[in-house]
C-alpha cells in the first residue's frame, strides 16, 4: 500500500513482444528511485508507473532503453 502523495505516469514503449519483454521492462522501471508499482499493458505498449515522487522522464527513457526497448514518450 502506498501512503502519502502518489504520482502516476504512462509511457509508450516500442519493441515489447512477449511476457518476458514486459517483465524485463517492469524490472528496469521498478528499480528507479521512488517507483512503487509498474504495470505493463503489452498489447498497447504502455508502461504505467506509480511513484512517491515525480520520476524524471530522462530516467524513464534510460531505463527502458537499457532494457532493450524504444522509449516513445508519454502516453495520453
Amino acid at each position: 500500500m502506498i501512503f502519502g502523495k502518489r504520482f502516476s505516469a504512462r509511457y509508450l514503449v516500442q519493441g515489447m513482444r512477449c511476457a518476458h519483454c514486459a517483465a524485463k521492462t517492469e524490472k528496469a522501471l521498478s528499480a528507479l528511485p521512488g517507483v512503487k508499482k509498474v504495470q505493463i499493458q503489452l498489447d498497447q505498449g504502455i508502461a504505467t508507473i506509480v511513484s512517491t515522487k515525480e520520476v524524471p522522464e530522462e530516467d524513464v527513457r534510460r531505463a527502458i532503453e537499457e532494457a532493450g526497448f524504444a522509449f516513445v514518450g508519454k502516453a495520453q
